[in-house]
């Protein structure tokens, strides 16, 4: 009988982190869990920015993908939610300004939200314009759109909103609007009218210390607060009788980078006001997707693991597990893919928890990869040294497009480290067989490929686990795509695999398009 650990996935690589295909772009991600209006299954929907055009950072429309939510591992692509060119023409007054008649030209859409409007029965996409920084309510009977009939809510940046389970004195849900101001990287928030989805006059809340503080209501961090440091892109949740404010920090730690930490606040009132209850509660980070930072084998220096760039995103809880999409940098301008790790959110006492999770390759398979599945080499979550994410260069975003199916790791040189957490192992291979490593790559100089793996670690703050060497292979140089399979040592369990990369060419040592495990007799 055919083994089952020799069945790999051929040609498409399993996707794990980035969760959606490897040629979509989608930073900024809203998770939200609807019913499918078609079908009446429960779906995660995640609505986010669109990295569409060569070195934007984010482009004219908003794309939907969801899955559903007893298997997140199989997303579908459900098409354009809202374009710009839906708000060309449209009349209306901004706050403390004339009339205008509005037309987009050159500007983009950032962060989307969306909810479910319990009053009119439909969803709203909340969106906001790059320049002019104005935000507009459209409105759909699906949660994947089109969303249609744009109204004016406000001007701000990066809008967030909550339907709150606490009713108003007419029985309405409590609605609630967060954003940020670009210039002074500030956190505002106020009510919204439950069935207008106007500012309610009179609740803005605006940042402590802020010169314009309307009737007191100064309680919203800000970007100089600490341990705040506030910057942009917060994300609203309830949780029990919390509510969670996720936002994009500011590093207080200079030198070693920023905006890559997606941080957490949390208080028993909508607006951290010490009238109404308890102040915002700094928690920590949620995830940093610059990795993990160690020493850098070669150097010496601290480092961080991955190239990390701005992040924002958002929490979502389903089947008892939480999960935050965030996003990543792909070395290609602002080419940033959506990602997902599990974390662990829980009440204690009057604290709220959320220990930082790790970057991982698994994304939603959060019992580790299949190690016999093929997987994309774009996958790692892990870099040392030189590395390149070539992911769509030819900007093609339609779903339905026959592709290649081939999204290299380049750039690879001398010293260069990949590393991919967690593969799962699970009870190991058979009595007699072997175990290989097989690497799909373009040699492009003659060298060697060490191979490694290492424990899990038990938590993002734990020590780095030591990497054994379990294997080694040959690069002969040929220029040409093929597959090498490189004998390792029997795994067992989860295990982090890391590639080293060791030549004595001075340019590219070889380029990688996917790997997987067999074993053979």
């Amino acid at each position: 009988m055919e083994n089952e650990l020799n069945r790999c996935t051929a040609g498409k690589g399993s996707l794990g982190n980035p969760f959606m295909e490897p040629w979509e772009r989608i930073p900024d991600g809203e998770p939200r869990i609807f019913t499918d209006s078609a079908t009446g299954e429960k779906r995660m929907y995640v609505y986010g920015s669109h990295d569409s055009c060569a070195d934007c950072c984010c482009g004219p429309d908003h794309v939907v993908w969801s899955a559903p939510v007893d298997d997140l591992t199989n997303w579908r692509h459900d098409g354009v939610a809202f374009h710009i060119n839906q708000l060309d023409g449209m009349v209306f007054t901004p706050e403390n300004a004339a009339q205008i008649t509005y037309h987009p030209e050159t500007e983009h859409l950032f962060a989307p939200d969306v909810i479910y409007h319990p009053q009119s029965k439909t969803y709203w996409m909340f969106v906001f314009t790059s320049a002019t920084k104005h935000i507009f309510a459209a409105e759909s009977d699906r949660p994947e759109g089109p969303y249609t009939n744009p109204r004016y809510i406000g001007s701000g940046f990066d809008p967030a909103v909550l339907v709150d389970d606490i009713k108003d004195e007419n029985g309405n849900q409590r609605v609630y609007l967060y954003w940020s101001v670009e210039s002074e990287r500030t956190a505002f928030a106020c009510e919204l009218d439950p069935i207008t989805l106007k500012k309610i006059e009179g609740t803005v809340h605006v940042p402590i210390g802020h010169s314009c503080a309307e009737n007191g209501n100064d309680t919203m961090p800000h970007r100089n607060l600490a341990p705040f440091y506030f910057f942009e892109g917060p994300s609203i949740r309830k949780v029990g009788s919390f509510y969670v404010l996720s936002y994009a920090k500011t590093d207080d730690q200079p030198g070693i980078g920023s905006l890559a930490e997606i941080g957490y606040a949390y208080s028993d009132n909508p607006y951290g006001d010490p009238g109404m209850g308890n102040t915002w509660q700094f928690g920590g980070t949620i995830i940093d997707n610059r990795g993990e930072f160690i020493k850098d084998p070669y150097s010496g220096e601290i480092v961080a693991t991955y190239k990390g760039g701005n992040n924002h995103g958002g929490m979502i809880e389903t089947n008892g597990q939480w999960y935050q999409v965030y996003h990543r940098e792909t070395n290609l301008g602002s080419a940033r893919q959506a990602m997902a790790e599990a974390i662990n959110l829980r009440i204690e006492g009057e604290k709220l928890i959320i220990d930082q999770a790790e970057v991982t390759s698994q994304g939603f398979r959060t019992a580790g990869l299949n190690p016999y599945e093929r997987q994309y080499a774009v996958s790692a979550c892990f870099g040392l040294g030189s590395y390149t994410f070539d992911v769509n260069p030819t900007l093609d975003f339609d779903p339905a497009s026959v592709r290649e199916d081939r999204y290299l790791v380049t750039n690879l040189k001398n010293h260069s480290w990949l590393g991919y957490k967690y593969f799962n192992f699970r009870e190991g291979i058979k009595a007699g067989e072997k175990l290989y490593l097989t690497l799909l790559l373009k040699d492009c100089a003659a060298g060697t490929i060490n191979v490694y793996a290492a424990e899990p670690k038990e938590s993002y703050f734990a020590p780095e686990q030591p990497r054994t060497l379990i294997g080694t292979g040959a690069l002969d140089g040929t220029n040409a795509f093929r597959e090498i399979a490189v004998p390792v040592s029997a795994l067992t369990g989860r295990k982090a695999i890391y590639l080293e990369f060791c030549s004595d060419a001075e340019g590219t040592v070889c380029e990688m398009d996917k790997l997987w495990f067999t074993a053979q007799n």
